[in-house]
């Protein structure tokens, strides 16, 4: 059993569950007259049970103790500097970015101080912040005076990765050296293990680790109906598109609502089946979700050997083709692929996305363009056995994890079972929506032959969802909504790109999302360069300008 004996202790008061929504978060919070427990009292009649908060702020730490490590350095940027900055900043892309510090228009120092100056003004506003934010990186800045030295003394800037110098923020089961590498979860809040192989690529190729963002604690798939993006370590992150509203998206909510918001150039997230399509939906940015092993899993949180993979979260299809190919360690650079003409494409559709209406009339627009579309049945396929594969492989990965990457004696021995037992020492704090997926993954026990046969058959089966209608119709891609089709596209191993199509008449973001061939990734960009021209669908948040 985990004790607090190798854990920093958490000093917090027992309350009762009776008066639970009376929970204190933080005195930045009550500044002003704000009253977190009027408002989770008023979130309690929302439509979506997944909305009826219990609490928001983190009671593991404060908004303000996020930024301590670079506070001093917030307070040197004056609001005219960041005003000045962001007229070139916001929305900009990567390429842009660059060019202004070529020009000698912004340094990446100062490009690096914006966002952290953006992430504070915003974050420890109680009525605005998002808790997108877990942790900042204490050395973020001066990497960014490092990139600056380098990059006066290249000649051949052109030979420099495009990543070199931009700020970036992780999802926080990706391990990063210097920072907690946390899940969410309270019990990881102080481990700090090396580097994930990716994050090893990134600094390669010159990009600035900023922080880490916030996400559903053990990537959703811990709490049983809990709401999306909440953590016990960051809380609950909110969607800036209709804060208390929308669902943010999750597991990666995080990386979403701060890509969506100009927090940095730009996140990354990881899906086992929806957690980069999901939120990149909800927040109207562009997300890949690549092939399994296109991106390595070693040094990530697991959830599946056979599903997980990290991707790239951004505002625009070619940042997340340059951060893609950052993520992969590729160190030759080929340019962000031209818009493909769409009449030679052959585009899939399934009929019954055509029931939604802000689907259809992008469709329409598309088919205008010249898009060659054609609307198929899918086949009626079941996944039965998918939490099967999850919960057996989480039960035999995540003690692996630990083993190699837990810092401190008791971690590295951890278990579900540990884990559970650890929350319910104090669990309103650790586990307010209760364990129900990690109870559930203790219960299952199953041989090894048995999940090989139920891996085998749930991969075929959705290996034919979309085998069959390709073949059958000469299709190129396919298309769908958000993370419609994300399970059979994850059991395929089919690479999917969502791009934004606009906004429902209540103000929700929406995607349109590209299903690929498998190991067939960067296909899907010049397709999805056309898509997103034509669309023009991504918005900035209005309320956070």
């Amino acid at each position: 059993m985990i004790t607090n004996t190798y854990f920093k202790p958490i000093n917090i008061f027992s309350f009762c569950l009776t008066t639970f929504l009376l929970i204190c978060t933080s005195c930045a919070q009550n500044r002003d007259g704000y009253d977190e427990a009027s408002i989770l009292e008023k979130q309690q009649s929302h439509e979506n049970s997944r909305m009826q908060f219990k609490l928001i702020q983190s009671q593991l730490q404060s908004q303000e103790e996020i930024f301590h490590s670079v506070a001093k350095d917030i307070q040197s940027m004056t609001e005219e500097s960041y005003k000045r900055l962001s007229a070139m900043v916001i929305e900009n892309d990567m390429a842009g970015l660059r060019q202004l510090v070529e020009d000698e228009a912004m340094t990446f120092e100062e490009l690096t101080l914006f966002y952290l100056y953006r992430m504070y003004k915003y974050e420890t506003d109680p009525r605005k912040a998002v808790y997108t934010i877990i942790s900042i990186h204490p050395h973020a800045l001066p990497e960014a005076r490092l990139r600056d030295s380098i990059f006066t003394t290249v000649e051949e800037k052109s030979n420099l990765h495009p990543l070199f110098g931009m700020p970036i923020l992780l999802k926080d089961n990706i391990n990063t050296d210097g920072i907690s590498t946390t899940a969410g979860a309270a019990i990881l809040q102080y481990n700090q293990p090396p580097d994930a192989e990716l994050v090893s690529h990134l600094k390669a190729n010159g990009a600035i680790i900023l922080g880490k963002t916030n996400l559903s604690e053990w990537a959703y798939y811990f709490c049983s109906g809990c709401p999306l993006g909440y953590s016990a370590v960051g809380g609950q992150t909110l969607n800036p598109f209709g804060r208390l509203v929308f669902e943010t998206g999750g597991s990666s909510s995080g990386s979403g609502v701060a890509a969506t918001l100009n927090y940095a150039a730009g996140t990354i997230g990881t899906e086992t089946s929806g957690s980069i399509l999901s939120p990149s939906s909800q927040n109207s940015i562009v997300g890949l979700k690549p092939t399994v092993g296109q991106i390595s899993q070693e040094g990530i949180v697991p959830i599946s050997k056979t599903l997980d993979t990290a991707g790239p979260m951004c505002k625009t299809v070619c940042d997340t083709w340059v951060l893609y190919h950052g993520m992969k360690g590729s160190n030759q650079y080929e340019p962000c692929p031209k818009p493909l003409d769409l009449s030679t494409v052959t585009i899939g559709i399934p009929i019954s996305l055509l029931e939604d209406s802000l689907f259809t009339a992008n469709i329409d627009v598309l088919k205008n363009h010249g898009a060659q579309l054609i609307v198929f049945e899918p086949d009626s396929t079941q996944l039965d056995g998918f939490v099967t594969l999850l919960n057996q492989e989480m039960k035999t990965e995540l003690p692996k994890y630990m083993e190699d990457y837990g810092q401190q004696d008791d971690l590295r021995s951890i278990t579900i079972a540990d884990v559970i037992a650890y929350n319910l020492q104090d669990s309103i704090v650790r586990s307010p929506y209760g364990q129900g997926i990690f109870e559930g993954i203790v219960k299952e026990n199953v041989t090894e032959s048995e999940l090989n046969e139920v891996r085998e058959r749930l991969m075929s089966s959705s290996t034919q969802y979309f085998e069959r209608p390709e073949k059958t119709f000469g299709l190129d891609v396919i298309i769908s909504i958000n993370n419609y089709h994300a399970g059979f596209a994850a059991l395929a191993h089919r690479p999917c790109l969502t791009i934004p199509m606009g906004f429902k008449s209540n103000g929700e973001p929406a995607n349109i999302t590209l299903i690929g061939q498998t190991n067939q990734d960067e296909s899907l960009f010049p397709i999805g360069r056309a898509i997103e021209g034509i669309l023009k669908g991504r918005h900035v948040p209005k309320a956070y300008p």
